[in-house]
């Protein structure tokens, strides 16, 4: 399979590592320091368990992973592409520019860190995320398939990735059948060096990781706790604990079973104690945060739906009055 990563940060990076170690040609794109490292001296990978270092690999140049810091190369087709660059980052232009790579075979993985709106049909008429709905003028729906990503990795250098804990993988799906061998094929490739479960519906899928990373990444803002500080605060747990209660409510208007109780998320999230939320350790290095994104895409489907997100919507408000950035 020919497979472009667009956006080799912690997860792209991550995700070349296991396809490319199970043969397949890997284009992948970044930019920066990052690129010219990767060139030079490779893409360095260790996965840890926690503070347990498993395993560690160093990926070079060769005929089966190439890297730009561009869209400028030879124009071909891919059988798979990935889009795995920050919600904030994505452009009208970027889709337009992505979409010159797809044949009419070509799988489309998304980005899902909002709740897109392509996933079900019940609500793709509500215009609740712009974004999502300008990705359906360069991509067909029968092309997606889906993926939510519950790995917390981090890019330490330019060129090093660190895996830091894998809690669920990439659990996978196609929305139509015309991907479904390539979503079995991108599942046995996965599941060799990580996780890939089974979806059977991804609308509760992605609403429940959409609702998961915007409740631990508030609270994370919020409180300036890492993993392990969030564990031993009651308060910072039950925080999230009553964000997550109010955001199943969309999945239950939506007819919907939520697959994880929130209790059981808060435990799984934590398992990883040496990690700090993603928008937390942005927030600290001076980067732009994705949680402005995350808030809209809920809030504007919760009042399509008429559900009324207190806790959430008072916590929200007092996170961006802290971070006049976000």
């Amino acid at each position: 399979m020919k497979i472009l990563i667009y956006g080799m940060g912690a997860i792209g990076s991550h995700l070349a590592y296991c396809l490319y170690k199970n043969k397949a040609k890997i284009t992948g794109v970044c930019r920066g320091k990052h690129y010219l490292h990767i060139k030079k001296r490779g893409l360095r990978i260790k996965i840890y368990e926690n503070k347990i270092k498993l395993k560690e690999n160093v990926i070079k140049k060769n005929k089966n992973f190439l890297i730009y810091n561009n869209l400028n190369f030879k124009n071909k087709k891919f059988d798979i592409i990935f889009i795995t660059v920050k919600i904030h980052q994505i452009t009208d232009n970027m889709f337009k520019e992505i979409s010159k790579f797809c044949g009419p075979n070509t799988a489309i993985v998304p980005p899902c860190t909002d709740i897109p709106s392509w996933i079900y049909p019940k609500i793709n008429s509500i215009k609740y995320n712009k974004r999502n709905l300008t990705f359906l003028k360069y991509f067909f729906l029968e092309n997606i398939i889906a993926i939510t990503m519950w790995v917390s990795g981090r890019l330490i250098k330019p060129g090093v990735v660190h895996i830091r804990h894998i809690q669920r993988g990439y659990p996978i799906m196609n929305i139509k059948n015309k991907m479904k061998k390539k979503t079995i094929y991108l599942r046995k490739c996965l599941k060799k060096y990580c996780k890939s479960p089974i979806v059977k519906n991804f609308t509760s899928e992605a609403l429940i990781k959409v609702t998961n990373s915007f409740a631990f990444n508030l609270v994370a803002l919020n409180t300036n706790y890492e993993n392990f500080e969030i564990n031993l605060s009651i308060n910072a747990k039950k925080k999230i604990l009553e964000i997550l209660k109010e955001t199943d409510k969309i999945i239950i208007k939506l007819g919907l079973k939520v697959p994880q109780t929130p209790e059981s998320r808060i435990k799984q999230t934590l398992s990883s104690n040496v990690h700090i939320m993603s928008m937390l350790e942005d927030f600290r290095n001076g980067k732009k945060i994705e949680i402005n994104n995350q808030w809209d895409s809920i809030k504007n489907l919760s009042k399509a739906l008429g559900i009324k997100l207190v806790h959430s919507n008072k916590l929200y408000n007092e996170v961006k009055r802290k971070i006049l950035t976000i």
